[in-house]
């Protein structure tokens, strides 16, 4: 989709991939071996080996006597799954993933699972089957109304925010219903107004610590010391993360009813 103001630039190196929740404009009158093949018919994977056409159709559950079957008589699972082969065919280093879970068996998920934890790329996901969240991402952003879009570490951390939020409510709620004089506690002091302005750049650059981290522990893993020193830092800055986004959360709400008095 276009945007409706703004531009959108992609770098020469991009390569991106698009698995969609539908298979428009899949020409249903060719061979599965066919269709991949106008992709390509080799790539190289990320540890540097080569995979045909065939042997990606075989990963997906393929066998060599079905490869040449006409797509018109697959069924829609088996469709999803040879769009699938042709989307990791194309060698990207951008995956976008449109609720890949759906009509996808435990056979095919597992080997895109397995296909995503060794992928040298960015994957961005966007599903509601949680158990493949976590077993394929690092960060969750979550879309909340009015175009906020709030980062979380997982689905759990992102579950209890909802939690929290809906408790830190109810005394919201309450109060609505008291006189004026009361709705007029419902305001920033003067630390949590400088708190307010600030934190959504703490946060990023928490988040950022996080990453940079996450680099560094990727290029000394065999350093046994070194890494368990990393370790410890990375998990007390997501504790600060995660109290970070408790504050976001409260000061938001607090916002929020300011702003629907």
């Amino acid at each position: 989709m276009s945007p409706e103001s703004g531009t959108i630039s992609t770098g020469e190196t991009v390569r991106i991939a698009y698995y969609r929740q539908n298979n428009e404009g899949m020409d249903t009158s060719l061979r599965m071996i066919d269709l991949i093949k106008q992709t390509a018919e080799i790539v190289e994977t990320g540890n540097g080996t080569t995979i045909s056409a065939g042997q990606m159709l075989e990963r997906l559950l393929f066998d060599s006597n079905q490869q040449y079957s006409l797509i018109k008589n697959l069924s829609g699972g088996e469709r999803r799954r040879l769009m699938l082969a042709k989307v990791l065919m194309e060698k990207p280093n951008v995956l976008l993933l449109d609720e890949p879970t759906n009509d996808l068996d435990i056979q095919t998920l597992e080997v895109l699972e397995e296909y995503i934890e060794y992928f040298r790329g960015v994957v961005v996901v966007a599903s509601h089957d949680r158990y493949f969240l976590d077993k394929t991402t690092d960060r969750l952003l979550a879309i909340k109304s009015g175009g906020i879009i709030q980062p979380f570490n997982n689905v759990d951390t992102y579950l209890k925010s909802i939690a929290i939020q809906e408790e830190k409510v109810k005394p919201f709620a309450k109060a609505l219903k008291q006189p004026d004089a009361d709705l007029k506690k419902l305001k920033f002091t003067f630390a949590e107004s400088r708190e307010f302005a600030v934190i959504d750049s703490e946060i990023g650059k928490l988040e950022a610590e996080i990453a940079d981290l996450s680099i560094e522990m990727n290029k000394c893993w065999s350093n046994y010391v070194r890494m368990r020193e990393l370790t410890a830092k990375q998990k007390a800055l997501q504790v600060q993360l995660a109290e970070k986004m408790d504050r976001w959360v409260h000061l938001h709400e607090i916002a929020e009813q300011m702003k629907n008095r």
